[in-house]
């Protein structure tokens, strides 16, 4: 339905391979402790923004210059089932 397999269980794996999305995701959290953000606001969306990348990877796309808002709404789409927090 949305041409892509994510993990829904992510405990034990790494979630990103893409050395783009590996390095953005740890300039996003030092962006994340400069602003002062809690520990646990600062896990949240990191982890949330890696499943974003993951599904990205998934898609075949290697940067963010290559997003679309539909890509973004298909990634919305696969969010069924979640809770409306996570999805915000």
């Amino acid at each position: 339905m949305h041409r892509a397999v994510l993990r829904r269980y992510y405990k034990h794996k790494k979630i990103l391979t893409d050395p783009v999305f590996i390095k953005a995701s740890e300039r996003f959290q030092a962006f994340c402790v400069v602003k002062a953000y809690s520990n646990v606001t600062i896990d949240h969306y990191v982890k949330q923004s890696a499943y974003f990348m993951d599904y990205l990877t998934s898609q075949k796309i290697s940067g963010f210059d290559l997003i679309t808002l539909d890509m973004i709404n298909a990634y919305i789409r696969t969010l069924v089932r979640y809770t409306y927090k996570t999805v915000e």
